[in-house]
């Protein structure tokens, strides 16, 4: 029990392992950079940003970061310094992750003295409004799969469950037209 404990001490809450976590989470980020210049935004997100290893290493650095934090006792000990940088390293992690599971990303072109309600994003979404007394609108983000098998879309609207089959996937080029 107590080599258990020693060694979730040491996993989650140790120096030895928050360090090559910190430089690990530099090196994909650096690498992710590189592909996004080379390659684009979406090819980044694909490669690192959004990938299931890139979230556990968000989620396992925040753990460790908290246990040192803890077990160091910092505040305790009136260790300002190593309290403000792990502080600062824990909001900076929790702002990452709330931007990547709770954001949307765009671009929103706004001129001078101007007012703008839409922008652009690269998410893609099926946008259905229907024109009735009520005006209806009804936007639900798309999951495309691998396979050439489409699945049903389940959602709800006006409180009433809606499933919608798709036949075919059109997709618009660059200039919005149907025929790419």
């Amino acid at each position: 029990m107590k080599n258990l404990k020693s060694l979730l001490s040491f996993l989650l809450a140790s120096f030895w392992v928050a360090i090559p976590l910190i430089a690990l989470y530099a090196c994909a980020c650096a690498i992710a950079t590189f592909i996004e210049n080379d390659y684009g935004m979406s090819a980044s997100k694909a490669i690192v940003y959004n990938t299931p290893w890139f979230n556990f290493l968000h989620a396992y650095l925040l753990v460790v970061l908290i246990g040192t934090f803890i077990k160091s006792k910092a505040l305790e000990r009136k260790r300002y310094a190593s309290l403000f940088f792990h502080s600062s390293l824990i909001f900076i992690i929790l702002g990452a992750a709330i931007t990547r599971f709770f954001g949307v990303e765009g671009l929103m072109h706004v001129r001078e003295n101007s007012a703008q309600s839409s922008f652009e994003s690269a998410d893609t979404y099926l946008n259905i409004t229907l024109n009735d007394e009520k005006k209806l609108s009804l936007k639900t983000p798309l999951t495309f799969y691998h396979s050439k098998r489409l699945r049903p879309i389940h959602a709800t609207l006006d409180h009433k469950p809606l499933i919608l089959e798709p036949l075919e996937i059109y997709k618009q080029n660059a200039i919005k037209k149907d025929d790419a």
